[in-house]
């Protein structure tokens, strides 16, 4: 058991340096459940997904209060960083194998088939999205309840099915807090009982044992009713809304469970993103091969039953089993019906059709050598595996590839895109991130022939994040790279979205910006209060909102706006500097040095915190810290033009013009688009007695701000430099 279980986290622990990916990014980095015990009891009284919901939204189906629990803890012990959400994955990954290998020992003679059961559980490639990935550690939580039911009910049927199996039925009530997909014990117990030799005490009774399950579930369902305050207990809500016919939700069923058994024994195509397609051929391949799937589990199962071997038939039906929660409602899963990690307790059943395999070879060395060749080949391929999670632009790119016709995986990398782009301003970012969404918005058109590809999932939502985010990478080319952009489209794009999606923030959002960008500070704010009022929780609304307000010297206003923003993500960086700034400017420094202290400590290789720390020190006249931090940040970065701008203003404030010159003069390099580095630099020239030099940087901040405030200030300036020429 213990090689077992090294062999098989030796191959994943690669896992432990991914970043927070996709879901992990809500579920994790911005979920308030996490920050506190109040917060944590509240995932007790509603959905999983609660807190992301904008108000009024519905709910989920998911209600999953031991998994918040277990994301808690993970939080307390790495205080928020990604390896520690890791570590929970393997560690329940470790002790889900050392289930398996228990219960497999409690069928086989020998060792050797309980090593190999364990071996194929912990190193089949289906795991690896499980363990690898933060947002699903509730699969094995979920799967740990499950083989501990299932260890301890064998025990009491093996001690005579005395009493009542309340061990084994509490463990399957705790797996149902993990995840919905723990109900599939009741159909696993009597799985369990096939596999028992007759003088177990298998056949002693049934009602007795099956029905201490059965009320195991009806507490949880009451449970849940509580929660959702709903006699339905949530179990009537869709995750998606695919809208298809009948016809097609049962072939979707024959695809999801020949697609299931083809992943769990020929698990070479891998894939986090398989799209529901809403219409197919009636001769599809995909259905075809999925039936082929299915036929062959069905003639497996009758050899089985003919020829009397128990565990590998229990194998069988296993695999089936625990597939049969997920076709209760296939509106459930989401648009992903066929994704790995609904597979995680299935594979269970490989691992004891597996053993029985290994039981029966003779000699012994043929059985060794056949687990070390399977082990090997499974082992290898999850080792692959492992990097696809390590950050979100690997996972994305990679997903582009494996799905080629899903939009919402290329609006996704386009996101991916565009938050790298803002980071590094870099240019082929942009363009790629243009490109994903482009093609995002392709996927859901029609051809020449004005016909649409029904086969492609596109969604309402996909069609809005892919013309929302178009129009951000035109906003941003506009702000970044005005000399590279073909015209003035993103206010009427953003305008135009806003209309098609009216109860859409980020299309306000982007509107708001976009009108910003055009000098309208009243109408960009406005819209942000709208998308504010459409979406409450939207972060990015109200932080954009908080940023065009003290632009426009409104401090108090934003102040309330950004810390609103930040008590809906306190791990967003940004938003805690923005505020940092807005609280200095309000006359509250002690909070704006208390925001940047922890900042400073958590963040310390981060230019921007040290910068906006020396804005705040400066401020406060504390010019010799604000120069020390301003230094800091020019040493982790010094291609930085507001970093330089700011040293240069210091140094200017200490009357030591000589050194302050060549520091504006860098500005300026950095930041051509700056009007205080230019109208800085050419006063420090005119003052100098440098006039002449002085009169290019004078040019070019009026024509950067011709209706500014200075603009009279600088006139008899400009003159008084060209007659000096």
């Amino acid at each position: 058991m213990a090689a077992a279980i090294a062999i098989s986290i030796a191959v994943l622990a690669g896992a432990l340096r991914g970043e927070f990916v996709y879901d992990d990014l809500s579920l994790v980095v911005q979920n308030p459940s996490l920050r506190s015990l109040d917060g944590l009891f509240a995932s007790f009284r509603g959905p999983y997904w609660d807190f992301a919901r904008p108000e009024g939204e519905q709910l989920t189906a998911y209600w999953r209060p031991l998994a918040s629990t277990a994301l808690f803890a993970a939080m307390r012990v790495g205080d928020g960083a990604p390896w520690a959400f890791h570590a929970l994955s393997l560690a329940l990954h470790a002790a889900c194998i050392a289930l398996v290998f228990q219960l497999a020992r409690h069928f086989f003679e020998r060792p050797l088939p309980a090593f190999a059961a364990a071996l194929i559980f912990g190193l089949h490639p289906v795991q690896v999205e499980s363990t690898a990935w933060i947002a699903a550690a509730n699969d094995p939580l979920a799967a740990l309840g499950v083989l501990a039911a299932a260890v301890s009910f064998v025990g009491w049927r093996e001690r005579g099915s005395r009493g009542l199996p309340l061990t084994a039925a509490f463990a399957f009530f705790l797996g149902l807090l993990a995840k919905e997909s723990a109900a599939a014990w009741l159909l696993l117990a009597p799985v369990i009982d096939v596999a028992l030799p007759s003088s177990s005490g298998a056949s002693r009774p049934r009602l007795r044992a099956y029905g201490t399950f059965v009320a195991a579930f009806a507490l949880y369902f009451g449970a849940r009713c509580w929660a959702y305050g709903s006699a339905t207990g949530g179990l009537d809500l869709a995750s998606a809304h695919l809208e298809l016919t009948p016809l097609r939700e049962l072939t979707l069923r024959i695809e999801m469970l020949g697609g299931f058994l083809g992943l769990l024994f020929a698990p070479h195509e891998l894939n986090l993103f398989r799209d529901v397609r809403p219409v197919i051929a009636s001769f599809d391949r995909q259905l075809l091969i999925a039936a082929g799937w299915s036929l062959a589990w069905l003639a497996a199962v009758v050899i089985a039953w003919r020829a009397h071997a128990k565990v590998a038939l229990a194998g069988l039906l296993w695999l089936v089993a625990a597939l049969a929660p997920l076709f209760f409602d296939v509106e459930s899963l989401g648009r992903c019906a066929i994704s790995e990690r609904f597979a995680y307790i299935a594979v269970a059943g490989v691992a004891l059709l597996f053993a029985a395999l290994i039981a029966r070879m003779r000699p012994t060395a043929l059985a060794v050598s056949a687990v070390l060749a399977i082990g090997g080949l499974a082992g290898w391929k999850s080792h692959g595996r492992v990097p696809f999670w390590r950050d979100e632009e690997t996972l994305f790119t990679a997903a582009a590839e494996a799905s080629p016709k899903s939009p919402y995986v290329y609006w996704g990398l386009g996101r991916v895109l565009l938050t790298r782009f803002r980071s590094t301003l870099e240019a082929d970012a942009l363009d790629r991130a243009l490109q994903a969404f482009s093609h995002a918005q392709d996927l859901g058109g029609t051809d020449e022939k004005g016909k649409r590809d029904e086969s492609v999932l596109v969604t309402l939502d996909d069609r809005l994040q892919a013309n929302v985010g178009y129009a951000w990478c035109i906003l941003l080319c506009e702000i970044y790279m005005q000399s590279e952009c073909w015209g003035d489209e993103a206010e009427p794009l953003f305008r135009a979205i806003a209309e098609r999606f009216p109860k859409s923030a980020e299309a306000y959002t982007g509107l708001g910006i976009a009108l910003a960008q055009k000098g309208d500070l009243e109408a960009g704010i406005a819209e942000l209060e709208r998308a504010t009022r459409v979406n409450a929780k939207s972060r990015e609304a109200w932080f954009n909102r908080g940023y065009l307000l003290a632009r426009s010297g409104r401090i108090a206003e934003a102040v309330e706006s950004l810390a609103r923003a930040h008590e809906i993500d306190p791990t967003d960086r940004e938003t805690s500097l923005e505020l940092s700034r807005a609280l200095a400017d309000a006359g509250r420094s002690g909070e704006a040095n208390q925001l940047l202290a922890t900042l400073r400590e958590t963040a310390p290789t981060d230019p921007n915190v040290w910068i906006v720390s020396s804005v705040v020190a400066a401020g406060e006249r504390r010019l010799t810290d604000a120069l020390a931090y301003v230094d800091r940040a020019l040493q982790l970065d010094g291609m930085i033009g507001d970093a330089h701008l700011q040293k240069a203003k210091l140094l200017y404030e200490l009357s030591l013009l000589d050194r302050a010159l060549p520091a504006f003069g860098r500005a300026c390099e950095l930041m051509p688009s700056s009007f205080e580095a230019h109208y800085q630099c050419g006063r420090v020239l005119f003052a100098l007695g440098a006039k002449k030099e002085a009169l290019p940087y004078f040019e070019r901040a009026i024509q950067l701000a011709p209706d500014g405030k200075f603009v009279e200030e600088l006139r008899p300036k400009i003159e008084e430099a060209r007659a000096a020429q």
